[in-house]
């Protein structure tokens, strides 16, 4: 399973990447800082190779909401997590298109996590 991991908190991005791979060792992670690095990652690996995008909502250069409108327009239906902090409401007004992703408000328990891959990979 190859998962783009999109987070600017480099702890954060640790971690997560830490709790995926104790549940799913043969995972193979890119890690990116932020969505205008995640979205070179898309282009460079191509259209298929990402079986699933956990990316942060707020960051630098392209937020997660643009990288998520971006994957949905150009690439296709790929699985999309985002991690979000703050008002969830404001989330959902923000303009995401509802069917193309899961959110998951920050702070998230390591199980929570884990069982939205699970879901997305059945």
């Amino acid at each position: 399973m190859n998962i783009l991991l999109v987070e600017d908190d480099s702890t954060l991005l640790m971690l997560t990447e830490m709790m995926i791979l104790s549940h799913f060792p043969n995972a193979n992670i890119i890690l990116s800082k932020n969505g205008e690095e995640a979205w070179g990652d898309l282009m460079t690996k191509g259209k298929n190779y990402f079986h699933l995008i956990i990316s942060d909502h707020r960051m630098p250069k392209i937020s997660g909401l643009e990288l998520c409108k971006r994957v949905s327009k150009d690439l296709g239906y790929t699985p999309y997590f985002c991690l979000v902090s703050g008002e969830v409401q404001n989330f959902l007004d923000s303009g995401y298109p509802e069917q193309r992703f899961l959110k998951i408000s920050k702070p998230y328990e390591e199980q929570e996590l884990i069982d939205f891959i699970r879901l997305c990979h059945l």
